[in-house]
């Protein structure tokens, strides 16, 4: 069968099978195929029945294991039946149901698939905002102790500050003192200068003294 009969329009196919409103599949889609002299007219209406074996070739099975073609005969006597749920295509019944329980089946796989991959998102997500978490936690800390060292330092900067001011102020004392040290040296010089004018002040009076005694021990003898 060649890629142009596998492409026919679904009006060429509705036509050529004669579908009716009839039968209703599984598919909630209410077509029958009536009785036909061809094979392609036939696939054309298991193709329009079940779109989803749209890309299987019709005459073969799983496992790419070719078969026999049915007859004309055989497909004749094995319509597509209302009550069984079923169609019957190359001897291999097909469960509708069980196609849209298939397909179903796949999307619940798929959106677990994607739910797993949000959650895994979603837990590297929250293992980084943990992580930014601590180290914001340990940038505060180090902040905390900058801030601490600061107070320190501000304080040590203090009474720096107070103590080159008390030094200050002792030079300027020390100056003071310096300046009557001085004026006290001076008058000290000043006293002991007159101290010994005064000594030897006294040492000529006490010579004067001697003198005057021995003049009136002299007088005393000649008396």
């Amino acid at each position: 069968m060649s890629d142009k009969e596998n492409n026919v329009p679904l009006d060429s196919i509705k036509k050529d099978t004669k579908i009716s409103n009839k039968t209703t599949l599984p598919t909630e889609s209410t077509h029958t195929i009536n009785q036909d002299d061809s094979e392609v007219s036939v696939e054309k209406a298991r193709r329009s029945a079940a779109p989803g074996l749209a890309d299987t070739p019709w005459h073969l099975q799983e496992d790419s294991v070719e078969l026999a073609r049915p007859s004309k005969t055989a497909l004749r006597e094995t319509p597509i039946q209302k009550k069984s749920g079923y169609i019957n295509v190359h001897h291999k019944q097909l469960d509708a149901t069980a196609i849209k329980s298939t397909d179903q089946t796949q999307q619940e796989e798929l959106l677990e698939q994607e739910i797993k991959k949000i959650q895994k998102l979603n837990a590297d997500k929250t293992k980084q905002l943990l992580a930014l978490k601590d180290q914001i936690k340990q940038k505060r800390k180090e902040l905390d102790e900058l801030e601490s060292t600061l107070s320190q330092v501000t304080v040590a900067q203090d009474n720096i500050s107070r103590i080159n001011t008390e030094i200050e102020e002792h030079k300027e004392m020390f100056v003071e003192l310096s300046g009557m040290l001085k004026e006290v040296d001076e008058t000290w010089s000043g006293y002991q200068q007159s101290i010994e004018e005064k000594e030897q002040c006294i040492e000529e009076r006490l010579n004067q003294l001697s003198t005057v005694k021995y003049h009136i021990l002299e007088l005393e003898e000649q008396l």
